[in-house]
């Protein structure tokens, strides 16, 4: 039953319109006129429904104006229908409201206009005013009878299904600007209707429902705000224009990748994504501030090297010349080649990391990407740079003028960098300060039985801080138990200490008096030398292992102690930079690490002592690091009883006081010296001293009364067995150099053979 009513419907709309089916024009150009003069004539025709010019009854030169403060909204209703002549029917007007009713009580306006409005504006900021309220003007039953109902598609009562003025093809310059609802039924031309239909759905405002398609008609219609409407129509529009027939050309490329050619001419247009919609709509307004012409698509066909155009015949001819004239043409430009540049003295890894960011100066511009030049600048082209690490060669791919420029950037930077040598002086030492004093008593016997009462005795402990009760073992008796001989807490005493006895009875000393005043120094001196190249850290590790028990595994058999290896060692760790007054900066991290406990080599017991600076020094300067680092003092008192207190006294009752001071200093002493490469005899003066220094220990290991036993000199004959040794190390200097090399090294040096410093 639906259906056959909208057929009706329907059937009713285009009666107008079947005259025209007949018709030699096509409806197309009866809708739009192709010409000024049937447009004027069209606008003659009053094709737009009275019910959407309510102004036009009456006197056209009256004024209105609004001024409103805090008004209801039916007082604004009242207001227009008495200076439109029109009635309004309301939702209200039924009681009770019907479901889903409008009901505009409580809706408040406040506006105020500053001129007086003609009537067709003050209409149109009216029909706002409800449009911003969620409700429509419709038709009403009479003449010059309107209802003002709800814009909400889901309510029974909504605009949407009210009978609206529907226009057909209308002309959209003629349609009102304002917010009347209306219906429209557009007619594609060109164009899918798909695409047109997708486009109203896009633009059309929230509250509008949704568009209604005629496909054998190829016409979709929509129901909307004229303003809406008129304004999406002027786009689709401009969409559906006739286009140019297209035509086909195929550019056959004899120097260039078609592939890269399309995408540069996609990259010109900046159309990657409007290009297709443009090309399916065919616009057919030509583009007059575009060198190119819109609508001309490129197609590569890889496999022949060749370009397939499509387009209209005028925009094709222009790209054809643009890319056989300008970008299919035979480079002029060097070829690129490879070289494999050997380096001496710089690593390929550091010169490769140089280089790469020398190269990518500014490289996002498209002068770099093109080896242009730009005030003055010339950029690299696209080079590789390929580190060979095994041979210490660089590999280099690109222009020949590009690889001249980086040949000479190279051959400032592969210089022989100068070298320090490392004079390192370490003191480690540790003092500790020790004093003790005091006494331990018990009561003399024979005596008084107690000097509280009978069996009543007493002993104090303490004695160095350690000492304990000493027991009578002879007497069984409990009283007696504490009168030991006293003498017992000597045995066993810190070495150096010094025991004085008080008095003795018949169970021996009663009174022990001790002094100990202990002193420790111990002190680690460490030197080493190294010499290492500039910019390029120095590591010197030195120390011992120790076999330490980690832990212990528990079996049927029995526990079994884990071992593991525990190290304590002198790590030295030193970067330096020469700068280009000759300074010297320094990176020092130094970490001694050493076992608290040097005789008993099961104790994993160690002390760690961290130095980390940056200095920077004068060429053979000598700075010093560290300092006192640790001071420990202690002081521990023990009385035998309150009379402990007592000045001088005190010391013979039982007091006992121990004080003890510990300090723990590292000294470190740097001097740097810079050798240069250029100074053969610097590097010689460096090594000699070395070898004396070696020479001079190798002496101290022979006692002087082996040089004078004839039979120890004949028999063993090594008391110049190390001397030789190093006799002959520095004669072989130079044997295992390339003859070629070794006859530069001949000119260069001036200074005398190492041999001849030991001879």
């Amino acid at each position: 039953m639906k259906k056959e009513i909208f057929k009706i419907t329907l059937i009713s709309l285009f009666v107008p319109w079947f005259g025209t089916l007949f018709s030699s024009k096509p409806i197309s150009e009866m809708i739009f006129p192709s010409s000024e003069s049937e447009a004027a004539a069209a606008q003659k025709t009053p094709i737009i429904p009275k019910e959407l010019t309510p102004w036009d009854n009456g006197d056209p030169q009256e004024l209105v104006e609004f001024n409103f403060e805090d008004a209801e909204l039916s007082t604004i209703i009242s207001y227009i229908e008495t200076r439109f002549n029109i009635t309004f029917i309301l939702d209200t007007v039924l009681n009770p409201l019907p479901p889903q009713g409008k009901n505009i009580a409580g809706i408040k306006l406040s506006f105020k206009t500053n001129k007086p409005l003609s009537k067709k504006e003050a209409w149109g900021l009216f029909i706002k005013f409800l449009d911003m309220a969620g409700l429509a003007v419709v038709p009403g039953p009479a003449d010059r009878v309107f209802r003002i109902t709800t814009t909400d598609d889901k309510s029974p009562l909504s605009a949407n299904k009210e009978r609206l003025p529907t226009l057909i093809g209308t002309n959209p310059k003629l349609l009102p600007e304002d917010s009347s609802w209306i219906r429209y039924i557009y007619f594609a031309r060109n164009t899918s209707l798909d695409m047109v239909k997708n486009l109203f759905n896009a633009m059309k405002s929230q509250a509008s429902p949704r568009t209604v398609d005629f496909p054998e008609l190829r016409a979709i219609m929509i129901t909307d705000k004229s303003i809406n409407i008129k304004s999406i129509i002027n786009i689709i529009d401009e969409l559906d224009k006739a286009s140019e027939p297209e035509t086909i050309s195929i550019v056959k490329l004899q120097h260039t990748d078609a592939g890269k050619i399309a995408k540069f001419y996609s990259s010109l247009l900046e159309e990657n994504d409007q290009q297709g919609l443009a090309s399916r709509l065919a616009i057919g307004k030509r583009q007059t501030l575009s060198y190119f012409p819109v609508g001309v698509r490129v197609i590569p066909e890889p496999r022949t090297n060749t370009l397939i155009l499509l387009g209209a015949a005028e925009g094709i001819t222009k790209v054809e010349e643009f890319i056989i004239n300008t970008l299919d043409k035979q480079s002029n430009l060097t070829h690129r080649f490879t070289k494999v540049i050997p380096l001496k003295h710089i690593q390929a890894s550091a010169a490769e990391s140089i280089l790469s960011k020398v190269i990518q100066f500014k490289s996002e511009t498209e002068a770099a990407q093109q080896g242009g030049v730009r005030d003055g600048d010339k950029y690299f082209k696209p080079l590789s740079l390929v580190a060979e690490d095994s041979g210490n060669r660089l590999i280099l791919t690109g222009d020949y003028e590009d690889i001249l420029k980086i040949e000479g950037i190279l051959q400032q930077i592969d210089v022989e960098p100068p070298m320090v040598a490392l004079q390192v002086f370490i003191v480690n030492t540790d003092t500790t300060k020790l004093k003790d004093f005091g006494t331990q008593i018990r009561n003399k016997i024979p005596g008084p039985t107690g000097l509280i009462g009978n069996n009543v005795n007493f002993q104090t402990s303490g004695l160095g801080l350690t000492g304990t009760i000493v027991e009578n073992t002879t007497e069984t008796s409990g009283s007696f138990r504490l009168l030991g001989n006293l003498v017992q807490l000597a045995l066993g005493g810190a070495v150096g200490s010094t025991y004085v006895t008080l008095g003795n009875d018949s169970w021996g000393v009663w009174g022990m008096l001790r002094m100990l005043e202990k002193y420790t120094n111990a002190t680690i001196v460490q030197n080493p030398f190294i010499t290492v190249v500039n910019n390029y850290p120095a590591v010197f590790t030195h120390g011992t292992t120790r076999l330490v028990q980690s832990g212990t595994t528990y079996s049927t058999t029995g526990p079994t102690s884990n071992l593991k290896d525990l190290k304590a060692e002198l790590e030295l760790n030193i970067t330096p930079r020469i700068s280009y007054e000759g300074y010297i900066t320094l990176d020092v991290s130094i970490t001694d690490c050493q076992f608290t406990d040097l005789t008993d080599t099961s104790n994993g017991n160690r002390i760690t002592k961290v130095v980390k600076s940056s200095l920077i020094l004068a060429d053979g300067e000598t700075v010093v690091l560290g300092g006192l680092i640790r001071n420990y003092d202690t002081e521990d008192e023990m009385l035998g009883s309150p009379l402990g207190k007592i000045p001088i006294i005190g010391w013979f009752l039982g007091k006992n006081k121990e004080k003890s001071s510990e300090k723990s200093s590292l000294l470190i002493f740097i001097t740097p010296k810079i050798i240069p490469p250029e100074s053969t005899e610097e590097a010689r003066k460096f090594t000699k001293d070395k070898f004396d220094d070696v020479t001079k220990t190798l002496s101290l290991s022979t006692d002087n009364y082996q040089l004078k036993d004839p039979i120890h000199r004949w028999y063993f004959d090594d008391l110049h067995e190390g001397k030789e040794s190093l006799l002959s190390f520095a004669k072989g200097e130079g044997s295992f150099i390339y003859p070629s090399q070794k006859e530069q090294l001949g000119k260069a040096a001036s200074g005398k053979p190492l041999s001849s410093y030991l001879s």
